[in-house]
């Protein structure tokens, strides 16, 4: 009995909810902590990424990481408010109830996002330099952040389909 109860309530974390019934801080909350959770899991993935490369790549390398983190910041960004931007509609489509509208509206967010990782995989390319230059990265680690950064940008379909997700500079050294 009290497995069917745990199977119950691992069913119901992943299942549709309406957030529009119920009490609004409860639905809040049960919709922030996975959130909250993700975005630690993402700063203890850069932690770990910082301190293998920092460790078995060197202080090079390292600084290159650090350097390059505005833009992938900037990046990430760009990518949360296109997701923000689909989800506001896709939001006010399913409170009103129109699911035609919804189902557009979630088919024209996942072309964006398709489109935004190709963009980045074509286009960031060419400006990286260009970036690294507005930063004033010094020249002793601009080719380690330049390499650093056209693997972040070939990856973007990775950030932009499945959250800020990033391959590891480490293994490709």
């Amino acid at each position: 009995m009290n497995r069917l109860t745990g199977l119950q309530r691992l069913h119901s974390l992943f299942h549709a909810t309406d957030m529009t019934t119920g009490t609004p801080w409860k639905r809040i909350m049960v919709f922030t902590i996975p959130m909250v959770i993700g975005n630690l899991a993402q700063q203890l993935y850069n932690t770990a990424d910082s301190i293998i490369v920092g460790r078995y790549v060197g202080d090079k390398a390292l600084a290159a990481v650090g350097t390059s983190f505005p833009v992938i910041n900037l990046l990430i960004v760009l990518l949360i408010g296109i997701s923000t931007g689909v989800s506001i509609m896709v939001s006010q489509y399913f409170g009103a109830k129109e699911k035609e509208k919804l189902a557009t509206a979630i088919g024209n967010g996942m072309v964006v996002s398709f489109a935004a990782s190709l963009f980045l995989m074509v286009f960031a390319p060419p400006a990286i330099g260009w970036l690294l230059r507005l930063l004033h990265t010094p020249e002793s680690i601009f080719a380690w952040s330049r390499s650093y950064l056209l693997i972040m940008a070939w990856g973007s379909s990775n950030i932009a389909n499945r959250g800020k997700h990033r391959i590891g500079f480490g293994q490709f050294v």
